[in-house]
């Protein structure tokens, strides 16, 4: 499956964690230099993979203002779609130590957590959502200062195929 890499930024002056203040790639337009901030990263479908099948004359003339673009292109992955598969969200401090498979449990830890949180966590050992990440967050700075603090870090995969050739 053939696939191109995508980057959209943003040149808003604020960040949203400390971590994105120090996201900038350097761009100039018409010479004038522009910070901008990557607020998102994907991998998309190549043209010959969606294009013919999702861009017919009809979805072209209802969506489009210029129906004659040979390959609409977009951040929407239903205009663009994305190849990227989400897992689930792991809690880490910054050197990448995990809190969910990676610090201890004690045993008494262990049977009073997973009472709470096996049911949260999905066939990965990945938590689906953003507030159950957030809290398990706040959970382990407390349970495991020692690497506090911890971030969310959403996991992203790309699934391969692999073209006979």
């Amino acid at each position: 499956m053939p696939w191109l890499p995508t980057i959209a930024t943003s040149n808003t002056n604020r960040p949203n964690c400390r971590f994105l203040r120090n996201c900038f790639c350097k761009v100039t337009w018409n010479g004038a230099p522009m910070n901008h901030r990557l607020i998102r990263f994907d991998v998309r479908l190549d043209q010959r993979d969606y294009v013919n099948a999702l861009w017919d004359r009809e979805h072209r003339n209802c969506f489009l203002l210029k129906p004659e673009v040979e390959w609409p292109l977009s951040i929407d992955p239903r205009v663009w779609p994305s190849v990227l598969l989400f897992p689930g969200f792991d809690i880490a401090d910054l050197s990448g130590i995990s809190a969910l498979s990676n610090c201890e449990y004690s045993p008494q830890e262990k049977e009073r957590l997973a009472r709470v949180w096996e049911a949260r966590l999905n066939a990965f050992g990945l938590l689906a959502t953003d507030d159950d990440a957030k809290e398990f967050r706040q959970l382990s700075n407390n349970r495991v200062p020692e690497h506090s603090p911890f971030w969310v870090f959403g996991i992203w995969r790309v699934p391969f195929c692999f073209e006979a050739g």
